[in-house]
């Protein structure tokens, strides 16, 4: 079967496990969300037609003199890797201490001088060893029987173990003596935790729930206060168009009203201009007569002037009595009029 390809690398250190374990985390040994990440193009022997997933891996680092890198121990069938963690039950406190390489067959006695030695314990301190077995839904974690074998204790590769100093009695000035006890109070903090987290989302949740409410009808208020106004907007817009049609119209009947008024006036110059020169040939026919002549005259010796105007709408003609108008071929009425007394 061939090997899967992966997409992303995480790979975690010993230090990672040094500085997440007891503050960022208890149980298991490592976040690889926060150990750092290697891309597929990063690594030659990597397909690049990887699909969507994850390869989490620990890299085993020996050091030697100086602590130089050296070659990993050969690790052959019957060996297992094991990481191990120390509580301290007058600090209440877990951490990273190491791991090791053991055979399965061995027995947790045979290893207990390396155990002490990288706690910093002397060769012959008696400690517990505690199985880490999982922390989901409760805390399991049971002892480990030193006298059998890590294969009869069902100890397989990866396995996390967590050891303690062993107490005779019980220690006043310690809230939680064994690593079963530390795990659980741990895992309850965390419920807590949980909880509180997630009633702290619920009611965000429910305020959000309510902003977007408030905000939704809101919104459509708006939307209907918007749509009565476009209905106001529509009608005054069909009334100014109404009202424009109107005004074209108007101007339209007033352009040919106009148009029909300048026809007219064209049409009425040359009777005007010949009725002018009717008038001239009027008034000229009227200062060539003799007797108006003997009237103008009259009226200048009476202390007038001369009209300088036509003299058919002069005072002094139209103060002529009528038979002399007659004589003069101006008067609008008979020139002979029936009466009983002496003509003055």
């Amino acid at each position: 079967m061939d090997n899967p390809s992966y997409k992303i690398i995480r790979v975690a250190r010993d230090q990672d496990l040094i500085e997440q374990i007891g503050r960022d985390i208890y149980f298991d040994v490592v976040d690889h969300d926060r150990v750092r990440t290697f891309h597929v193009g990063e690594l030659k022997e990597i397909s690049k037609k990887a699909e969507e997933k994850e390869l989490k891996l620990f890299l085993e680092v020996e050091l030697g003199l100086h602590r130089r890198p050296v070659a990993p121990p050969v690790k052959s069938t019957e060996d297992i890797l094991l990481f191990f963690k120390l509580y301290d039950p007058e600090k209440g406190e877990l951490r990273y201490v190491g791991r090791l390489f053991v055979n399965s067959y061995a027995k947790p006695y045979d290893i207990l001088g390396k155990v002490n030695e990288m706690a910093g314990f002397g060769p012959n301190e008696e400690v517990d060893l505690y199985e880490e077995i999982k922390f989901v839904p409760f805390v399991m974690c049971e002892l480990i029987d030193r006298a059998a074998s890590f294969r009869t204790n069902q100890l397989e590769d990866g396995d996390i173990i967590c050891f303690q100093k062993r107490f005779v009695g019980a220690a006043e000035s310690c809230r939680y003596l064994t690593v079963p006890s530390f795990l659980e109070h741990i895992r309850g903090l965390q419920d807590n935790s949980e909880y509180e987290l997630l009633k702290l989302q619920s009611d965000l949740l429910s305020s959000a729930m309510k902003k977007n409410r408030e905000t939704h009808l809101s919104y459509k208020e708006l939307s209907e206060k918007l749509a009565r106004e476009k209905e106001e907007l529509k009608k005054k817009l069909e009334e100014t168009k109404s009202r424009n049609a109107k005004l074209i119209s108007d101007w339209e009947a007033l352009m040919a009203e106009s148009k029909e008024t300048k026809s007219k006036y064209i049409s009425q110059k040359p009777k005007l201009a010949e009725a002018e020169e009717r008038k001239r040939i009027a008034e000229e026919r009227i200062f060539s007569t003799p007797l108006f002549a003997v009237y103008d005259r009259f009226c200048t010796g009476m202390g007038g002037e001369r009209e300088k105007r036509s003299p058919l709408s002069s005072p002094r003609v139209r103060g002529l009595p009528d038979r002399l108008l007659c004589c003069t071929g101006l008067a609008f009425k008979p020139a002979v009029q029936t009466t009983t007394g002496p003509i003055s």
